[in-house]
């Protein structure tokens, strides 16, 4: 982007146009709930709430709900200034906040207190508000939401008849509101978010959850840790996003959201001459080297957890007594202490006099790192107490997992930038190498971020794509980081912070990716990259014993297992350059095996083989255009990178990013096959025995034309 003029851009954002750049005059819209009163009756009820005490219409879960039922008053024509900021929280997703300031122009007292029937003698904090802003379009106003939220206290000017308030989200609450201690076991990211939200009374209309990547073993929270402390955490290890929206919705969205629709379908055009100014983005930090720790913890075999002597603890004939257990790790079962073995009582001290134990009633409530013991003497006589003991399975570190990237040319360029991320819940060795090349790749080049102004469009939301041309349509593509809006004057602008996508970040190329991550066994997976359907036949399933990145891959037997995708134009390659490519592991090389074919009939079809001794590219359409042949020898027991690839009329094989042979040039139309994408088979038989893992198909670009280094983390969704 050095060297660039402003009047050479052209930029486009990925999101759905409310209408075109042409004619438009600005429009706002501001409402603001003064009295707090809902418009159907059996929607709220004012009394004490979750968020923030008597002066808060609640919702009948206990918390504000459904924002759109207040009974609001139009203040757009008092709107002197309004600005506000979104941001996403870096270097790893987590959970992001909006605020808002708003000024109003108050020369008829409208806003001050005892002055106003509306008003009355107070504007109490926590107003409902909403702004949107949008155009006149065809006589029409037509705007969206772009904030939603509370007000905070009132400032008022009297002097110069202006009162202005600060607006927060939901966010902010969360970030807050302290909670108990809580244990979650194999959960995913998801689940553990749902709970949160519905133990501070959000109900299920009021927040969208994406199926979390990411299952627990065990997620411990101490107590008085905030919510938004523990989604922020539970995010940055999914490498996911919580927010809530620009309609009032409470949001989390996996690492893949992006991969699907709406995200990757029509463009935004920008004008040129709708960008104000162009600028670097010096804020941003850089990280050249960069290290993520994690500590999980594993559930151990049945112990001691807790043994105390309190013989001096003299409880009398038929009372009750507590006693706290503080354990040194989280615990996630614990049993009841058996008589004798686990606890003993006498009727006189050191254990001395009569054994009582028998008469002893003791229960326990496990609160993770923490045990109430509650014990009942149920015999007539004063019971000492001379040992008591817990047994549990703790829940012990048994190890730290820990990778570190380094980007050399940017320490020798910018001297060494350290950054260390520590997340325990994060499971796997291979997913913390993951993230620490993530935030290398991100952050080591200052030159990859830029801030753009811009004359305002609501629409544009946080991580939108914007793609920058220069005069020869050569362009990047960045994603919206953060975006600063400000009204005022009757000019709305907006000062939007990018970030240059990564080589293994999602582009329009991809026209399929399997990660083909879950949990072992399962049979299904998702398209990352476009969402489509993915048929698992015979006994494919997802294997968890062997994977090259996440946590596990896809296993076919040999004999009967395939993973079908319906047809699609984006596997008619036509003339364009396009790469086949995926990770495979072989547990048989006895005979030959398929990654893929498209069958229509004996005379038309296409695959890519392997027939014991060469790997085969085939294609056929009444006549043979291309039988592409190169020798390979794989072995058992060893992941390979296979890619297929075609630039212009040179077609190619690599192995581990080396190619196989020479070019194999042909000038060839390639078939649009009216049949099911096969992964794992040809029509013949030919089935894959073993793992496959990271398929990518890529549509219009010829990844690899000379020797390369393979992946060496998976392709970001």
């Amino acid at each position: 982007m050095q060297g660039k003029t402003q009047s050479s851009l052209a930029i486009w954002t990925a999101f759905n146009s409310m209408t075109t750049a042409v004619s438009r005059l600005l429009r706002h819209v501001l409402n603001i709930s003064w009295k707090r009163v809902e418009n159907a009756s059996s929607f709220a009820v004012v009394g004490t709430s979750v968020v923030a005490g008597v002066q808060i219409v609640k919702g009948l879960g206990g918390s504000i709900t459904n924002l759109d039922n207040f009974m609001y008053y139009d203040e757009s024509e008092k709107l002197i200034e309004m600005s506000y900021d979104r941001i996403l929280q870096e270097p790893l997703g987590g959970i992001s906040s909006a605020i808002m300031d708003i000024s109003l122009e108050n020369s008829d007292d409208r806003f001050t207190p005892d002055h106003n029937q509306t008003i009355g003698t107070a504007i109490l904090p926590k107003r409902p508000i909403n702004m949107n802003m949008g155009f006149l379009v065809n006589s029409q106003t037509k705007t969206v939401p772009i904030f939603k939220g509370l007000t905070k206290q009132p400032r008022n000017d009297y002097g110069g008849k202006i009162t202005s308030f600060n607006c927060v989200d939901f966010i902010d609450h969360l970030n807050n509101y302290p909670m108990d201690g809580k244990l979650y076991t194999a959960q995913r990211s998801d689940q553990i978010i749902e709970d949160i939200l519905n133990e501070l009374g959000f109900g299920t209309s009021e927040y969208v959850l994406d199926t979390g990547l990411n299952t627990i073993g065990y997620a411990w929270f101490a107590k008085g840790s905030t919510a938004g402390a523990r989604i922020k955490e539970i995010c940055e290890a999914e490498e996911g996003y919580f927010y809530q929206d620009e309609d009032g919705v409470l949001r989390f969205e996996n690492r893949n959201h992006f991969g699907v629709a709406p995200h990757t379908a029509s463009v935004w055009n920008i004008q040129t001459g709708d960008i104000i100014k162009w600028e670097d983005d010096e804020s941003t930090p850089i990280y050249n080297k960069v290290t993520v720790k994690a500590t999980p913890r594993t559930a151990q075999a049945l112990q001691n957890i807790w043994i105390d002597s309190i013989e001096e603890v003299v409880l009398g004939g038929g009372k009750s007594i507590e006693v706290w257990a503080n354990l040194s790790d989280p615990a996630s079962s614990v049993t009841s202490p058996a008589a004798t073995t686990d606890f003993t009582a006498f009727t006189g001290t050191g254990g001395t006099g009569s054994n009582i134990t028998a008469d002893q009633v003791i229960s326990i409530d496990n609160f993770n790192t923490a045990v109430k013991i509650t014990i009942t003497n149920n015999n007539a006589s004063t019971a000492y107490y001379n040992l008591l003991k817990l047994r549990g399975t703790p829940l012990i570190v048994t190890g730290e997992l820990i990778a570190t990237a380094t980007d050399d040319v940017s320490v020798n360029n910018y001297g060494e930038r350290a950054l260390t991320l520590t997340n325990n819940f994060i499971q796997s060795e291979s997913y913390v190498f993951y993230l620490a090349t993530i935030i290398k790749d991100r952050y080591a080049d200052p030159t990859k971020r830029l801030i753009l102004t811009i004359q305002g469009i609501p629409q544009l939301q946080l991580r939108d794509r914007i793609q920058i041309y220069d005069l020869d349509k050569n362009f990047k593509t960045y994603f919206v980081m953060r975006i600063q809006g400000n009204y005022t004057g009757g000019l709305f602008t907006q000062k939007v912070y990018l970030r240059e996508t990564s080589d293994y970040e999602l582009d329009s190329y991809t026209k399929l990716l399997l990660h083909f991550d879950g949990e072992d066994g399962d049979t299904k997976t998702v398209d990352s990259a476009t969402n489509k359907a993915v048929t698992f036949v015979g006994t494919a399933q997802l294997d968890t014993a062997q994977k090259k990145f996440g946590n596990s891959s896809l296993l076919l037997d040999g004999n009967s297992d395939i993973v079908s995708l319906a047809d699609s134009d984006d596997w008619n390659f036509g003339r364009e350059d396009f790469t086949f490519e995926c990770q495979a592991r072989l547990n048989s090389v006895g005979a030959g095996f398929a990654f893929f074919e498209q069958y229509v009939s004996a005379t038309v079809r296409g695959y890519f083989y392997w027939n014991t001794t060469n790997l085969s590219f085939y294609v056929k359409n009444t006549d043979v255009l291309i039988n592409m042949l190169r020798a390979w020898t794989p072995v058992v027991n060893t992941t390979y990178h296979v890619a297929l690839v075609r630039s212009g009329n040179n077609f190619k094989i690599f192995i581990d990013g080396v190619q196989l042979g020479a070019d194999e040039v042909a000038d060839i139309t390639m078939p649009d096959f009216s049949s099911a994408f096969w992964i794992g088979r040809t029509n013949g038989g030919n089935y894959f025995n073993g793992w496959i893992d990271e398929v990518r198909i890529s549509k219009g670009i010829a990844r690899w034309t000379t020797d390369f280094t393979p992946p060496t983390i998976p392709y970001r969704s």
